[in-house]
């Protein structure tokens, strides 16, 4: 289990870290380009269709839009964003962000839907996966911690088989691991508790139900426990 949580806190946590520094760098881009640029109206000239050819369907419109820098040449842009519904309509006065030293650098609409949308996207994902990843760490360290405490002030108790099991809704190296699920009666409380282990490695045979197996529990709080694997 707990190499099974390192993997993963590990991996999930690296891509999500990569992926908000993309995020960052692209963010970062954007605010430079906001500090730089200039303002000006622009109209949507046009609207182009984008296509998926590997799964032949559409993706959404691009905006092309035409303005008059301040030099007053007239250029003409497509914007970077493509949507469905589309964002804007024919005709259409839009604002303009261009980089005087590149006009082809250019801004349209809102920053959230063009330059800084590029960041939104690995910056949402981004979240996710370290999310994800610092869950699994936390638990993984969690864990250690309880067995720490178990190792130092917990209560051997013989339990006994009920059944050893494969676990469906878990899946490592391509399988779902074999665990012993046990039951243990607390003789102060007549409380039946019912505990499982981590997955099982080796033969399976010496764990036939109705034999005992020792558990390492705190008494006060029988979900903190540690089924003694050989």
């Amino acid at each position: 289990m707990n190499r099974t949580l390192r993997i993963f806190g590990t991996v999930f946590s690296m891509i999500g870290i990569l992926l908000l520094v993309v995020a960052g760098l692209i963010f970062g881009s954007a605010m430079r380009f906001k500090a730089r640029a200039l303002a000006v109206d622009g109209q949507v000239a046009g609207m182009i269709r984008t296509f998926d050819t590997e799964h032949r369907r559409h993706h959404g419109y691009k905006p092309v839009v035409v303005f008059t820098s301040r030099d007053g040449k007239v250029h003409k842009v497509v914007g970077r964003v493509a949507t469905y519904p589309p964002l804007y309509h024919i005709g259409q006065s839009v604002r303009v962000l261009y980089d005087p030293a590149d006009t082809n650098d250019v801004n349209i609409g809102s920053l959230a839907t063009d330059k800084f949308f590029l960041a939104y996207i690995p910056g949402g994902i981004g979240i996710v996966f370290s999310l994800v990843g610092g869950s699994f760490l936390l638990t993984l360290i969690r864990h250690r911690r309880v067995n720490a405490w178990l190792a130092e002030n917990g209560t051997l108790v013989q339990a006994t088989i009920e059944e050893v099991y494969q676990d469906m809704h878990v899946r490592i190296n391509g399988r779902n691991p074999w665990k012993v699920r046990c039951r243990w009666q607390d003789p102060f409380t007549q409380n039946v508790c019912f505990f499982v282990s981590d997955g099982l490695e080796g033969d399976r045979s010496r764990y036939a139900p109705g034999n005992s197996i020792t558990v390492l529990v705190n008494p006060q709080n029988p979900k903190q426990n540690r089924v003694m694997l050989e």
